[in-house]
């Protein structure tokens, strides 16, 4: 009797308990106005991330773990896009001549280059063909450039330009292009959805019910 007794009070305890809030774990929807975005967050810690903005379609995929105010994602291992410098030689002197070879499908127009001059100065120029030209004044200088892929917010280190360096040349290696690399990143909690800056927006993932 005294074991009834026992479990009876044990079953009033668990009914008077106030139940546990759902875990973080399904799936989220952060789309808005011109952009599709879903995030998935398994049960058993993985997580799938997909973002379609105009032409730019964008993955991740790895392990997250809930914190305080929030959540964490860290991707798998990404190789990421670059910039390979191949060959510097003269050209005119009266100019710097950059060339970019780039995969087939993956237009030249696309890119650009981070230009800074040994006075300071700095500006960015569009690539329109195979090679960008950067006129020089009268002992002007180029200081450093920077290449990037803007629309994947894809950007080179500052490259340092030689004294007398009128040609250089590049090649793009993509590797894993078009998958983003959440390093430890924290997706703070407000109002019920997970924040996430990207493209220059603000993502809101909040949790549907399929």
């Amino acid at each position: 009797m005294r074991g009834l007794a026992r479990l009876g009070a044990l079953l009033l305890l668990l009914v008077a308990m106030p139940l546990r809030a759902e875990g973080p774990s399904g799936s989220y929807d952060g789309s808005q106005t011109e952009l599709a975005a879903w995030l998935e967050l398994d049960a058993d810690g993985r997580f799938s991330y997909w973002v379609s903005y105009g032409a730019v379609d964008e993955v991740s995929q790895g392990s997250w773990h809930q914190v305080e105010g929030g959540i964490v994602l860290d991707s798998d291992p990404v190789t990421a896009p670059e910039f390979e410098q191949v060959r510097t030689s003269e050209g005119e002197p009266d100019a710097l001549a950059i060339h970019l070879e780039v995969p087939t499908g993956l237009p030249v127009q696309l890119f650009s280059a981070n230009v800074t001059m040994a006075d300071g100065t700095a500006f960015v120029a569009d690539f329109n063909a195979d090679e960008l030209v950067v006129p020089l004044d009268e002992g002007g200088q180029v200081a450093t450039i920077a290449l990037a892929l803007p629309i994947f917010e894809v950007r080179s280190a500052d490259i340092p330009v030689e004294d007398g360096a009128h040609d250089l040349s590049f090649r793009f290696e993509p590797n894993d292009l078009g998958v983003f690399d959440f390093d430890e990143a924290f997706l703070p909690e407000r109002d019920g959805a997970y924040l996430l800056e990207r493209f220059d927006r603000l993502l809101r993932f909040r949790k549907i019910e399929l």
